[in-house]
């Protein structure tokens, strides 16, 4: 079972608030707006139009809503339990999610899933997913080629030495120059294969 948080609780908010980690901001500078953020990140979150707000450094108040979930997580779902697989997780996780956001909470006083019904949520359904691709750098050799998982994929002669992005979308991986996709081809299977 595979669940992402939007479709867990049944939407998402204009503006959410995330702690300073990598995958969020690269750099935090103290203004937030002046803060360098993970591109990769920032795609997803304009994407669907969140607001993205950072915990203020130092400032416990913000910093432990999201310490405080961790926590809970690591000290009450994690300890003690064992996984046949990353699945067989997910699914633990749902089952202990869904009795504890039915328990009443002890800030807030209230049972979460009631009061996510009050909440003014963007519908998950009303965006089409975000398509997740895997984006890494690579260089073309001299000999015009793109190494990538263990298999060589051609570029046009003129990109040789060039740095380049390979997205690997679906069954395809596509070689990507100054954001123009100078080359596509089929993934080939195992290694050591060429595809020109």
């Amino acid at each position: 079972m595979h669940l992402n948080a939007f479709e867990y609780f049944g939407g998402f908010t204009d503006t959410i608030l995330y702690h300073n980690m990598k995958q969020v901001v690269i750099d935090r500078k103290i203004i937030a707006s002046e803060s360098r953020f993970n591109e990769k990140f920032m795609d997803f979150a304009e994407y669907y139009g969140i607001i993205v707000r950072l915990c203020f450094p130092y400032r416990p108040q913000t910093k432990g809503k999201i310490e405080n979930t961790i926590k809970l997580l690591r000290y009450n779902f994690f300890a003690g339990r064992t996984f046949a697989d990353l699945n067989d997780m997910n699914v633990q996780c749902h089952e202990w999610m869904n009795r504890v956001n039915a328990q009443i909470h002890g800030t807030t006083h209230e049972i979460p899933f009631e009061r996510m019904k009050h909440e003014h949520l963007n519908s998950p359904s009303s965006v089409p997913a975000y398509l997740i691709r895997k984006n890494e750098a690579r260089k073309v050799s001299r000999e015009c080629f793109v190494s990538y998982k263990g298999n060589r994929y051609s570029a046009p002669w003129k990109y040789a030495g060039r740095e380049c992005r390979v997205v690997e979308e679906s069954s395809y991986i596509h070689i990507v120059i100054d954001s123009e996709t100078v080359a596509d081809h089929e993934m080939l299977p195992g290694t050591g294969r060429t595809s020109r």
